[in-house]
């Protein structure tokens, strides 16, 4: 047996580093601050998001770009109920009330807004088109033929007096210039992943609504921009009259992952902030619907440690909480008037053991 040559070993060698390098990176989030955790300070209100979050920039601010986050100390002005302007988490901006995806930070915009006009399709006042972005750099350019994949979350805000089902995701070799002090109007592009509002309507209140698809880069493709790309008569919009106070389709967003490795955003894109603490008590919430009536059952219940049931009116006003000091409690909300409810339990650590709705009938 001949003896390889140097020459070849150190290709063999670049070759093998090469290809686990490329391995490595592949199964990558290429959104910086995909989750917005990582604040630069902790915001006063809830329109205050440039030069607050890390990574990302926007248009609308002052108006509709806003950040949110439970990172800050104390509350900035938002409680149970709270109509205040206040950039909190859950409770924030007139009666919103929604839990991160992931963590414990997201970011708002406002995909339509009528301005308080009444006529449809809304296209006769200065809001007209007006519309919030959020942008950020990729970690690293996109490469020429290669599919990538793309999932966001987004969750219709509890005062929205509107539904707009057209939200998308732009990638640009440059970075697109935006109205970042403002209010700015529908950018010209076509967004290479949007929602198919005949498929999906974005009108829930309660649950993060997953966005998703997948494209063939062209090459360089260098920032992510979302939002509605498309003017108000060619828009998906629903009165929804919650009773709000916003005379807007504003959404909350969170998790935004790209990659060319789909099972790896598939695993992402599951976690959810139940999955991220996961106690040893399992719950269930039975009949549901009832009559007001429920009972909370949970598994696994060691006496002695205090478990807190809070149930939520759909403006995110606490109507009821309850301690837990048994395998199974009841839940008796019998007094409220018909509807859907939210609710919530946690541990004596703060962990949620399980949420999700109650259906009074």
């Amino acid at each position: 047996m001949g003896i390889e040559p140097k020459s070849m070993k150190v290709r063999v060698l670049f070759t093998s580093i090469f290809v686990f390098m490329a391995l490595g990176s592949i199964s990558q989030n290429l959104v910086p601050n995909y989750s917005f955790e990582n604040i630069i300070q902790c915001p006063q209100n809830c329109n205050q998001f440039i030069n607050y979050v890390s990574d990302w920039t926007g248009q609308g601010q002052n108006y509709g770009l806003f950040y949110f986050t439970a990172q800050c100390p104390g509350d900035t002005g938002a409680g149970s109920g709270a109509t205040s302007l206040s950039g909190n988490v859950p409770y924030n901006y007139f009666y919103g009330f929604q839990y991160a995806h992931t963590g414990v930070s997201y970011a708002g915009i406002c995909s339509f807004t009528s301005g308080g006009d009444t006529t449809y399709p809304y296209g006769s006042t200065k809001y007209a088109n007006n519309r919030d972005y959020l942008e950020a750099p990729l970690l690293s350019s996109l490469n020429s033929g290669i599919k990538y994949y793309v999932v966001f979350f987004v969750n219709l805000q509890n005062a929205s007096d509107y539904a707009c089902s057209d939200m998308g995701a732009y990638f640009s070799n440059t970075y697109v210039p935006l109205n970042n002090s403002s209010l700015g109007q529908e950018l010209p592009y076509n967004p290479q992943v949007a929602n198919n509002p005949k498929k999906q309507e974005l009108i829930d209140t309660l649950n993060w609504m997953k966005i998703s698809g997948s494209f063939i880069a062209k090459g360089g493709e260098k920032y992510i921009v979302i939002g509605n790309f498309k003017n108000d008569s060619s828009s998906s919009i629903r009165y929804i009259d919650y009773s709000g106070q916003s005379g807007s389709a504003y959404y909350y967003v969170d998790d935004v992952i790209v990659s060319p490795d789909s099972a790896f955003v598939d695993s992402l894109a599951t976690v959810s902030v139940q999955s991220i603490n996961t106690p040893k008590e399992v719950m269930s919430v039975f009949p549901n619907p009832s009559n007001g009536k429920f009972a909370v059952e949970i598994t696994n219940y060691e006496l002695g440690i205090k478990n807190t049931v809070e149930v939520y009116n759909m403006l995110g006003q606490s109507i009821y909480k309850k301690q837990i000091n048994s395998n199974t409690t009841e839940i008796d909300i019998s007094n409220e008037p018909k509807g859907i409810y939210l609710y919530r339990v946690t541990n004596n650590e703060g962990e949620a053991i399980g949420s999700g709705k109650l259906v009074v009938q």
